[in-house]
């Protein structure tokens, strides 16, 4: 049996603009402290929440999993619940400082079971059912149950690492698809940037029912992946003043490009992006610089329907009915090739541009913020 004790800690310096009521400064915004372990087949982790900000109990993750084979995994507990690979990634191999608009739209935590597992070298499968008692990504909860399924296929992954017709790169296509149903729909509809403004928020919609679908392709070859994703949620039988409608034009997109310049793969598993050995082309050699740089550069968007500002669940000076975003993020683990603790130094950027004045800007539209980050994982 092996018991590891450790965790994630994350330390912003971060610059607001001008017109941001919000304070520029150093502080810490994520310190999870988890405990983790393994016995044959079975693995369990409890990943806690010191900072407590966006978590109601000061708990993110708290699960057991158990491998019956490759193709059937068991798990139970706090889950990540996401829809695509973006939120499905660990933070510690994120590309990016923060998370984008389709991840705030349909991910979340909850307290529910998952079967998942990989049929073969092209398809993985996922399929949760939650019980309604979790939150997201912003802390709020979510008291709706849901059923999910997701698939991620690489449709060419049969193809030889060292395929003769040179074909190689072709096994990095992939294409995702998650559905989602909801008994009710007893959820805020809550958007924020990556470094967390919230740009759109309502209360609980009260629906009678929900459905969420999320859409993803990509490719990765040796250190370069560039992915697509967009999300749509639908609230159905929302009460207005008309009677009861379909809130059902709540879309969000995004995409983004990740290139290791020190030569490291990117690897797409499970469903996730995890960090990969130096393999192929190598734009900064190891002798210049040790460790792993990751350049990446994102664009996001988010389209919300109007009727809930026209029946009163938002404003234009909390919420903004469409706004984009553009993220950049340098970073470098100098001691990823040596040992397991992961040190990561990042320099971020965020341009967010809104179609209304919010009170969260200061009164403006725009806003942009800059973060040099310090991230330590045990």
């Amino acid at each position: 049996m092996e018991t590891h004790l450790g965790g994630r800690f994350v330390l912003d310096a971060s610059k607001y603009s001008y017109a941001n009521p919000s304070r520029s400064g150093v502080d810490f915004t994520e310190v999870r402290p988890r405990i983790s372990g393994r016995m044959d087949a079975l693995t369990w982790v409890v990943e806690g929440d010191a900072v407590g900000l966006r978590t109601p109990h000061h708990l993110y993750e708290a699960w057991a999993s158990y491998e019956f084979f490759p193709a059937l995994r068991l798990t139970a507990g706090q889950l990540r619940v996401a829809f695509g690979t973006e939120f499905g990634t660990d933070p510690a191999n994120l590309a990016f400082h923060g998370y984008a608009f389709p991840s705030y739209l349909d991910g979340r935590y909850d307290l529910g079971a998952r079967l998942d597992g990989d049929l073969g070298s092209a398809l993985f499968y996922e399929a949760t059912a939650t019980a309604g008692r979790g939150f997201g990504l912003e802390g709020h909860q979510r008291r709706s149950p849901l059923y999910a399924l997701r698939l991620i296929v690489h449709p060419l992954g049969w193809l030889a690492e060292n395929d003769s017709a040179g074909r190689t790169f072709l096994r990095g296509l992939y294409g995702g698809l998650a559905v989602g149903r909801m008994e009710d729909f007893k959820d805020p509809v809550i958007l924020a940037t990556p470094d967390r403004h919230v740009v759109f928020m309502t209360p609980d919609l009260g629906g009678r029912a929900g459905s969420l679908r999320h859409m993803e392709a990509g490719f990765h070859a040796g250190p370069w992946r560039a992915s697509w994703e967009l999300a749509d949620v639908t609230a159905e039988d929302v009460l207005t003043p008309a009677g009861r409608e379909d809130m059902d034009q709540m879309s969000s997109w995004q995409a983004s490009f990740a290139w290791n310049l020190t030569g490291q793969e990117q690897v797409l598993r499970r469903g996730r992006w995890e960090g990969g050995a130096r393999k192929g082309f190598a734009l900064i050699p190891r002798d210049r610089v040790p460790g792993r740089l990751e350049a990446s550069v994102r664009y996001s968007n988010a389209d919300i329907d109007r009727d809930l500002f026209n029946h009163g669940y938002t404003n234009y000076v909390m919420s903004t009915q469409e706004v984009r975003t553009f993220s950049t993020f340098l970073s470098w683990a100098p001691f990823e090739d040596r040992c397991g603790e992961k040190l990561r130094l990042g320099f971020g950027f965020v341009r967010t541009i809104a179609d209304h004045e919010l009170a969260k800007f200061g009164g403006t539209n725009r806003d942009s913020t800059y973060v040099f980050r310090i991230e330590m994982d045990l």
